[in-house]
């Protein structure tokens, strides 16, 4: 039992089967080819939502289930929506420092890298 591979083998493929202890299905996460993500990208692009009829089309075309371009959209707006958030915020972030730098008494990065050089070329 124990130097048979076959033995061996059925053993490890049933503990790693699709199934969990009390033999219902288990979830699968679906993996897209790079081709459904490049078209799901590219229509994204166009327009962040779809109705019905155009995801209907769209999962069709691509092979995939409706749900399963529903959640991919679902999915993507966040993702999308947080990197906005994060952009929104660095350009806040530096709008602010912008206006920091522009107060009487304060010089600019540039202004000093200039002074520094004009001091150093009089010595």
């Amino acid at each position: 039992m124990i130097q048979n591979p076959v033995f061996w083998r059925e053993r490890f493929s049933a503990t790693n089967s699709a199934y969990d202890r009390d033999g219902k299905k288990k979830h699968t996460r679906p993996t897209f080819s790079g081709q459904q993500i490049f078209a799901l990208e590219k229509t994204f692009e166009q327009t962040k939502y779809l109705a019905g009829p155009e995801r209907a089309k769209l999962a069709y075309a691509l092979g995939m289930t409706e749900s399963q371009v529903k959640v991919w959209f679902q999915n993507r707006r966040t993702k999308w929506r947080k990197r906005h958030a994060a952009e929104m915020a660095t350009a806040k972030r530096k709008q602010e420092e912008a206006v920091e730098g522009t107060e009487p008494g304060s010089d600019s990065d540039d202004e000093r890298a200039a002074k520094k050089i004009k001091y150093e070329t009089d010595e």
